[in-house]
């Protein structure tokens, strides 16, 4: 008598160490998640809380909660100044200004005055005035955060203001040589030292932190589900190998003792053969189940890995941008160089602009840059509504006769006399294209009045297609 066949189990350990491994860090990140969002939740409601209160008159030698808004009563440390980098305010780069403050009792209160706007270079220093004499200061005291990836080195400082990309107190207790209490100072923005307020205590919203952990909560869901499916898959097709086993058993059984041998036999047959078919279908659904397991890890980690990869090292950072005119290192707001009654027409009409500066003395170059934008204006066809060509008249009452005198060629061109003063300031981060006089360029300037691009020798067709990608991508404010 045959031995008995049994069900057999397909332990697959590669396809199971990767979900013992990987399951368990993607719900981890879910919880994390869901951990930050109610953690933010805390953090907006301390925040309303202290905003709802009277500030307290600061004491040095008392501990005080996070957010909690104090009255500060003192002046002023000029001698030491941190210019926190890399802030943006309404889409313009600048600064943080952190100056201390010099309390009544003697202690010494790192206050955070607000944003100043700066620019692309790197030497260049804003302009700010501080109040001097006795201040009365009201604000929030927040613990700086602590970046695991920017750390401030504990150099001495050679000259000031002194350039940081984080606020630690460690080192600006170093730099200043001075015993800096535990919090910064947010200031008010009605206080009187205020500059422009802009920070904000929640960065990321709890709605985010809730939609993160659902997205890794999903993750750990299909893991888990394609390491059934596989299992079940096999499973099924050991279950018919099993029945089809058991019958060829009994067929063998009957056909020995001679009796219902032919028909049994016939349906043996039979039933092998199904089995047999069932064979390579499970070794293609094997196959399919560990394609698709092996392809949802890849998608949740091969992506982390390239950014961790490529920001910290650089490899696979493209070098190359599909515009034609050079963008510039930073966009820069024509806000603070045109006259107000221009601005506030640019603010409202959102258009896309190519701005020509010129001035009494227009030289070839310069006659065919306005001829090139002119064409290539007209080239837009119906797209033409949402570009304008602007003259900027650097050369005052000289300037605008020359404009007057093209003005029959150029019929849509606007004009707007900018002081030079005013020029050679908001141009200073220009000036690579400014040291040669017959160099003449202009500007690419977006539908929020920042100047992004540049252009000097380049073909009327590079200006066209620039524009072209421009205004395919961006907001049709003109229907």
């Amino acid at each position: 008598m045959s031995e008995r066949p049994t069900l057999a189990f397909d332990f697959n350990w590669k396809l199971t160490l990767c979900v013992v491994l990987i399951f368990p860090v993607l719900v981890k990140l879910s919880l994390w998640q869901m951990d930050r969002a109610e953690e933010k939740i805390q953090l907006k409601a301390d925040w309303q809380h202290q905003q709802a209160q009277a500030p307290l008159l600061f004491d040095p030698e008392q501990s005080y909660p996070e957010y909690q808004r104090v009255l500060l009563k003192g002046e002023f440390v000029s001698d030491y100044l941190w210019l926190k980098e890399n802030q943006f305010y309404n889409g313009q780069l600048g600064y943080s200004v952190i100056m201390l403050m010099r309390t009544d009792d003697g202690a010494h209160v790192a206050v955070d005055r607000g944003w100043v706007q700066g620019s692309p270079l790197r030497d260049f220093t804003p302009e700010f005035s501080t109040p001097a004499g006795a201040q009365r200061v009201t604000g929030a005291l927040v613990t700086p955060s602590d970046s695991k990836l920017i750390q401030e080195a504990k150099t001495e400082v050679k000259a000031w203001p002194h350039k940081i990309l984080e606020t630690d107190l460690d080192v600006m207790r170093f730099q200043s040589g001075l015993a800096l209490q535990d919090k910064v100072l947010k200031i008010d923005a009605d206080s009187p030292a205020a500059l422009t307020v802009q920070w904000r205590p929640i960065n990321v919203s709890p709605a985010k932190h809730y939609g993160y952990a659902v997205q890794w909560g999903l993750l750990a869901l299909v893991l888990t589900t394609s390491k059934a499916d596989h299992e079940a898959a096999y499973t099924a097709s050991e279950t018919a190998k099993v029945a089809a086993a058991a019958r060829v058993t009994r067929d063998g059984l009957l056909a020995a003792t001679d009796f219902y041998a032919l028909s049994d036999v016939s349906m043996s047959e039979e039933t092998t053969t199904a089995s047999a078919a069932q064979g390579p279908d499970f070794e293609r659904n094997k196959k399919r189940s560990r394609r698709n397991f092996l392809m949802i890890v890849a998608v949740a980690v091969l992506p982390v890995m390239a950014a961790y990869i490529m920001f910290f090292t650089g490899i696979g950072v493209p070098g190359n941008t599909v515009n034609k005119g050079e963008l510039l290192g930073q966009p820069i707001s024509m806000e603070a160089l045109l006259p107000d009654d221009v601005w506030q027409t640019i603010s409202a009409d959102k258009k896309w602009r190519v701005f020509l500066p010129v001035d009494a003395t227009c030289n070839a170059r310069c006659e065919e840059n306005f001829y090139t934008t002119r064409q290539v204006h007209i080239r837009l066809g119906e797209k033409s509504a949402r570009v304008e060509r602007y003259a900027l008249n650097l050369d005052g009452a000289a300037g605008e006769a020359y404009l007057a005198g093209i003005a029959e060629d150029h019929p849509q061109l606007k004009t707007a006399s900018v002081d030079g003063a005013q020029w050679r300031e908001w141009s200073a981060p220009l000036a690579v294209y400014k040291e040669d006089r017959d160099n003449h360029f202009y500007l690419l300037v977006d539908q929020e009045g920042f100047a992004m691009m540049v252009y000097t020798d380049q073909h009327g067709n590079d200006l066209l297609k620039d524009l072209k990608r421009a205004l395919k991508y961006s907001i049709d404010f003109q229907n």
